[in-house]
């Protein structure tokens, strides 16, 4: 009933001295309450987008637990100040230098660090100042994380009465000191450095990738340029005209249209980074901008050296083919045109068989270091393992490429000598063209070939990588949502429970139940079991579990519980279902017996061993087995999933509490699993009232808030950004370049065509030869980059996208075809088709007189 204007009093506590703990009755006795009036000028809720500049949990109600009863903690914000001359002035009017309490007070001071001093070249520079701060802070001050809250009169320093300074933040170690965990957490910023080792390899890879197929599409113009005037370079030289005067005139022209190729393009490229970056990145990180609009020349000096590379390779392309064109005269031009005899220089020097050496080489790599993978540490093998396993198959794919390449004129010589035995000419003519001069063919079909293997695996791993998230995020919360409850809700209450959460606004059901956890066996690394105790008659509706977790559906093996329930309360075991790797480790299987023994303090148990048997075995159990504890010696402990029926085990628990005398009780209920609606809406109200039940809920999961987080981060977005631009450039460059090299094909040949039409064959047959030939060649593209795809997407995909995203879980990637790829493959086979078809009308239809005329030379 607060509004503002409001006055209402609070009750100060303090003692003007420190009572001793050995005395537990002066804290009582010595207790002094003065009353304090607190005026209300101002109230505001703070919304998630300014939820970091309140420190996350400044204003976050807590519950405390006080003799028995819950007493609800809310905090308020005043002036510094104000309160200190509070404090001063009741110290005063007791005639003490200071009030004290009995946990005292924290006073926090915060330093906010600049991200504009924050980049990936000064990041090693960062991580060692935060730790020598860290380093020299505990030198002076002590270990700040080893803080005793234990206070007696002896230890009450002096004015200002400080008892610990205690320095905590992200960017700091962390010290585990429990029972289960021990050594240092790195810091977020080491966190974050390591996740760059290890997704640098695969952004690395792929923009080598890309800048391969776009410096080979460059290359292939460069080279059909030449080709386009090749003729006109072989009249020239039978005229008289010397080779370095050609090649003096041709390389000034590229030198030209290079220097205007780099002052278009970078600009371009500025404009294209900020217009993809807009659209990628989430609207509360889009100052991230401001370091390339903020400073533009510095951006593009830093691209300036990719820039000139390519210009480079363009130059470079140009000399090799101006040496070789201007060495032809027409005589050596029409020789060549007729058949090509000289074997190209990847043939000469035998590359396929180094390649094939060196992908072979990086498999036997790959295996061994799968089977030495437990005595390296995760970021050691994320590192190597993903960098022989993304670079192999694309040795691999290149090595099938050289090989189909120098297998390629045999294949056409043996499918035109083929064609000669049968009755249609215009195919026999097609391959008899193709097996004399090849060249062409063979860079039209590696082209298209690449594009769409590079195609079929960057929307693919678009696609699988998003289905990644939402596999991490159901398998985390097991719902859309996930909250602990206080250990006060009973198997008494669950059904009024159940009511309370389904009533809440946007919720369509939701689902009480009971986690444990518990081990079996002993030694070094013990078996330890995730447990999970559910609803069989709310759970299956309000589950979300990845598809990969269960071949069968949620409500299938709720139904298997609820079927071995008879048996299990007759002979006292609870009906289990176990994942596949906790079965392959206790050697269970189905009918197999085991008894847990739980923690008891999770859930106040007065009998804690869990006699049960296995009643199903499948491959994972979503919300079990994340993050593993590491034990005293440095290993993982081994954890394992337990899904059981939460009615089935409290009556069986209430049954062994009469057998052993202790009484009556149940298991506490103490999580509860939660569905909503998929509408933004929907989810924003059900946050809003789990927010409002903040008081009674603990630890809540937004399965909606993971998936968003996943799918900012930054290098994830990186990947993002590269696929997004490398995909869209090389398919439509590629797509660009067979377009053209089809079209200067049939232009160039235009005078062939039209002397068959001479001879007598008819417009129909000389189409049916260009189809043949153009279909060809698109066809093996197709095929060719659909095999090379799926290989990429069947070796690569898994690692890239499992050490791509920093939340593993134990769940094997599913790889998702989209249907953008169908889309996109379908869109290609119509432009192919209508290019050929105006391909088709331009041969079909010349005009005679003016193609047969004298040529120039």
């Amino acid at each position: 009933g607060l509004h503002v204007g409001s006055v209402m009093t609070l009750k100060y506590g303090f003692y003007k001295k420190l009572p001793s703990n050995d005395d537990q009755t002066t804290f009582t006795r010595f207790l002094i309450a003065v009353p304090v009036l607190v005026h209300i000028v101002g109230i505001f809720h703070v919304a998630s987008a300014n939820i970091a500049y309140w420190h996350s949990l400044d204003f976050t109600s807590q519950t405390v637990f006080s003799n028995g009863g819950k007493v609800v903690v809310y905090s308020m914000l005043t002036n510094a100040d104000g309160l200190l001359q509070t404090y001063d002035d009741i110290a005063k009017q007791y005639q003490v230098n200071a009030t004290f309490t009995i946990f005292g007070n924290f006073i926090s001071w915060y330093y906010h660090v600049d991200p504009a001093r924050f980049s990936i070249s000064t990041l090693n520079d960062a991580i060692k100042r935060t730790t020598t701060l860290k380093q020299t802070i505990d030198a002076q001050y002590g270990n700040q994380e080893a803080f005793d809250v234990s206070y007696s009169p002896d230890t009450v320093p002096p004015y200002p009465y400080i008892f610990s300074l205690q320095l905590f933040s992200p960017l700091f170690p962390q010290q585990l000191t429990d029972a289960s965990n021990s050594g240092n957490t790195g810091s977020i910023l080491s966190q974050f450095q390591q996740r760059i080792l290890v997704v640098r390899i695969p952004a690395f890879i792929i923009s080598i990738q890309i800048v391969a197929l776009l410096l080979f599409f460059v290359s292939l113009m460069t080279d059909l340029l030449v080709d386009r005037q090749s003729d006109a370079i072989a009249i020239i030289r039978s005229r008289g005209a010397s080779r370095g005067q050609i090649f003096g005139a041709l390389m000034t022209q590229s030198v030209v249209l290079g220097l205007f190729a780099l002052l278009i393009g970078l600009p371009l490229a500025l404009l294209v980074v900020l217009l993809v970056s807009k659209n990628i990145l989430p609207s509360t990180v889009q100052d991230a901008l401001n370091v390339v609009s903020a400073h533009p020349l510095q951006a593009l000096l830093s691209a300036i050296i990719y820039a000139i590379a390519v210009v480079l390779v363009i130059l470079l392309t140009m000399v090799f083919s101006l040496v070789r064109a201007s060495r032809m005269d027409v005589l050596s031009t029409r020789r060549e045109a007729a058949r090509n005899n000289r074997r190209p220089l990847w043939q000469r020097l035998h590359l396929d068989i180094i390649l094939g050496a060196v992908a072979l080489a990086g498999y036997l790599v790959a295996l061994y270091l799968s089977t030495i993978g437990n005595v390296l540490s995760d970021t050691t093998k994320a590192i190597v393992s993903a960098l022989f396993n993304l670079i192999s198959p694309y040795f691999l794919i290149l090595l099938f490429l050289l090989i189909f390449l120098r297998l390629f004129p045999y294949m056409v010589r043996l499918a035109a000598h083929i064609a000669t035995c049968g009755r249609s000419a215009a195919s026999m003519l097609a391959l008899a063209q193709m097996a004399r001069s090849p060249r062409q063919a063979v860079r039209m079909t590696t082209l298209l070939a690449l594009a769409i293997t590079f195609a079929i695996f960057s929307l693919v791993l678009t696609a699988t990588q998003t289905q990644r998230v939402n596999d991490i995020a159901s398998y985390r919360v097991g719902s859309d949502f996930g909250a602990t409850l206080p250990q006060t809700t009973n198997a008494q209450s669950l059904s009024g429970m159940t009511k309370q959460f389904d009533a809440l606004p946007g919720v369509l059901s939701a689902s009480i139940g009971y986690i444990n956890t518990g081990s079996v066996g002993s030694g070094s690394v013990p078996l330890t079991f995730d447990i999970r105790g559910v609803d069989t008659s709310t759970y299956g509706n309000t589950a979300i579990w990845p598809g990969q977790a269960s071949f069968q559906s949620v409500n299938t093996l709720m139904n298997t519980l609820n079927k071995a329930s008879s048996y299990g309360l007759a002979h006292g075991l609870v009906p289990v279902i176990v994942d596949a790797n906790s079965a392959r480790i206790a050697s269970l299987h189905i009918g197999s017996t085991i008894t847990i023994n739980q923690d008891a303090n999770i859930a106040s148990l007065l009998v804690t061993d869990l006699h049960c048997y296995v009643v199903g075995i499948i491959n994972n159990i979503p919300t079990t087995n994340i993050n593993p504890p590491l034990t005293n010696n440095g290993y993982y402990n081994q954890i394992g999933g337990l899904l059981m029926s939460y009615q089935t085990y409290n009556t069986i628990y209430q049954q062994e509490l009469a057998q052993s005398g202790q009484g009556k009780g149940s298991v506490t209920l103490n999580y509860v699993w939660i569905r909503s609606k998929s509408d933004a809406a929907s989810i924003q109200q059900v946050r809003g009232a789990l927010t409002a039940a903040a008081s009674s809920l603990f630890a809540v999961q937004d399965r909606h808030a993971i998936i968003d987080t996943l799918n900012t981060d930054p290098l994830v977005l990186t990947l993002v950004g590269i696929l997004s631009i490398g995909t869209a450039s090389t398919l439509l460059l590629a797509l660009l370049g067979d377009l053209l090299a089809s079209w200067l094909s049939a232009r160039t040949r235009l005078t062939n065509f039209v002397i068959l039409r001479a001879l007598g064959t008819s417009p129909r047959q000389v189409a049916s030869v260009l189809t043949w030939e153009q279909g060809l060649i698109y066809l093996l593209g197709i095929l060719l980059g659909i095999a090379f795809g799926i290989l990429l997407v069947a070796t690569v995909i898994p690692t890239l996208v499992y050490y791509g995203i920093s939340s593993p879980i134990p769940l094997a990637v599913h790889t998702v075809v989209p249907i953008s790829l169908i889309i996109t493959l379908a869109l290609l086979i119509i432009v192919f088709i209508v290019t050929l078809g105006m391909m088709v009308r331009i041969v079909s239809s010349p005009s005679m007189s003016q193609t047969l005329r004298l040529n120039g030379d």
